[in-house]
């Protein structure tokens, strides 16, 4: 063989082993662009999707998705409150995160590692006539043209295992004016609620009981001090209609003046106190 074309296949071997090289680096770097860019059209398109579905709109600051960890933070989520509502944000939560198990989204059981949620703030508003703000969160959709050959199907949907649910540093209010005629605040704070193993969309009701417990302060006016509440209950698989619970309830200080025209001074006198403490069972 000639010494030149020896050199020469040699030097073409040589470049053999940088094409799947080259190949591979370049699959690095569009996934690299994907998985960076992934959080920027997720993050514009919640924002467009709370403007197009909701009637008031709503904000998204900033969410980081982990694909191959299976984790979702959402931070600074707001949602506005319809017109005649109040003004405070009907929704807001500081931080939100979602841990899933990759693999089981194939599944027929998506298993939820963990939600946590903290700063969540709840503010509901229902007015003289009844109506709660809720029902105008949404905008009205346009009914479909029907297709006559459409058969309805019914969806099925996944199982999903929530293996822990934890609510830090929540508040709720509601200010309710169909009662009395007149606005009634009743705010809740420091909420916090834990749940493990809780299984939804399952209709098989012999799984195993989820863990609940909450508890929360009602803040009372004036110089009253705030009410306790605290329940630890455990819940069935929740499917078609309402799970098999077994609940334990206490509620510790609450004051009839709270309840202000709902129970009249006469009816105070009436019940000899000021005051309650009470506690529910219920199976």
């Amino acid at each position: 063989m000639n010494p030149n074309e020896k050199r020469t296949q040699t030097k073409s071997r040589g470049w053999l082993w940088k094409i799947p090289l080259g190949i591979a680096v370049l699959l690095l770097i569009v996934l690299a662009v994907a998985i960076l860019s992934i959080n920027t059209i997720a993050h514009k398109q919640i924002n467009r999707a709370m403007k197009d579905m909701l009637t008031e709109g709503g904000q998204l600051e900033a969410i980081d998705i982990g694909l191959l960890a299976g984790r979702v933070e959402l931070n600074g989520l707001t949602v506005n409150p319809p017109k005649d509502h109040g003004t405070d944000p009907l929704l807001s939560i500081g931080n939100l995160v979602l841990d899933v198990v990759p693999t089981s989204l194939l599944s027929d059981v998506i298993v939820v590692e963990e939600v946590t949620l903290k700063g969540m703030s709840l503010n509901l508003v229902r007015d003289k006539q009844g109506r709660l703000g809720l029902d105008k969160l949404v905008k009205a959709e346009k009914p479909a043209a029907e297709k006559p050959d459409a058969a309805a199907k019914e969806t099925t949907l996944p199982v999903i295992q929530m293996n822990k649910i934890r609510l830090e540093d929540g508040s709720l209010t509601v200010r309710d004016s169909a009662l009395t005629g007149k606005p009634m605040v009743f705010p809740l704070k420091d909420i916090q609620l834990q749940v493990d193993q809780l299984r939804l969309f399952d209709e098989n009701k012999g799984g195993d009981p989820a863990a609940v417990s909450v508890s929360f302060q009602l803040k009372q006016p004036g110089k009253l001090p705030a009410a306790h509440f605290g329940t630890v209950a455990r819940v069935g698989p929740v499917g078609r209609g309402i799970p098999a619970c077994n609940v334990h309830a206490r509620m510790i200080g609450l004051k009839l003046a709270t309840l202000g025209a709902l129970i009249p001074p006469a009816t105070r006198t009436a019940l000899g106190g000021g005051g309650l403490d009470s506690g529910m069972a219920l199976a």
